[in-house]
């Protein structure tokens, strides 16, 4: 109980952090974060789209069945965030960071700024930290949050079931009912 309120606290605090490193930066320090982080959410955003369509594909029609309002199925897929977060976080972070620095090689960026005196673990440094972070965040939602998103999705797509179902059988009781012996 202990190591769940230190983990969720320390992620949660992580965003102060993270705002408190940009700021006290250097220039350097944040042009190499700026160059990561529009990849990263770009990678985040359209894997989570992804991962939403092939769900939707999935359970659609089981949530169609059940008449879930836009809202609900809204609800339904916030629910379950922290479980795609927890799958989508190390796809995101690998591809932005094999864009971005692969953008500052190809503009020669990264040969200038060793050649000005910047250690290459020093260069790497913002993109070490928004790593951690993002452990962090994983390790956050993987704990506590992702195995309580898959029980309530599994618990909406019960009561799903459970409403198609009964109309199932409400359209099998009338079908039968109309059957003269």
């Amino acid at each position: 109980y202990v190591g769940k309120l230190v983990v969720t606290s320390l992620a949660l605090l992580s965003p102060a952090a993270m705002v408190w490193f940009y700021q006290r930066g250097r220039v350097l320090d944040r042009h190499i974060l700026r160059s990561f982080l529009v990849p990263f959410v770009l990678c985040f955003c359209g894997l989570l789209a992804l991962f939403v369509f092939f769900d939707f594909y999935d359970n659609g029609k089981d949530l169609i069945e059940a008449r879930f309002s836009a809202g609900q199925v809204l609800l339904f897929y916030i629910v379950q965030l922290p479980k795609f977060l927890v799958e989508i976080i190390d796809i995101s972070l690998l591809l932005a960071v094999l864009y971005s620095l692969g953008r500052l090689s190809r503009h020669n960026e990264i040969i200038s700024m060793v050649t000005a005196g910047v250690s290459v673990p020093r260069l790497l440094l913002p993109l070490f930290i928004a790593g951690g972070f993002a452990a962090l965040i994983t390790l956050a939602c993987s704990y506590q949050y992702a195995p309580e998103a898959d029980r309530k999705k599994g618990d909406l797509m019960q009561m799903a079931d459970d409403i198609g179902a009964d109309r199932q059988n409400s359209r099998t009781r009338t079908s039968a009912q109309r059957v003269a012996y």
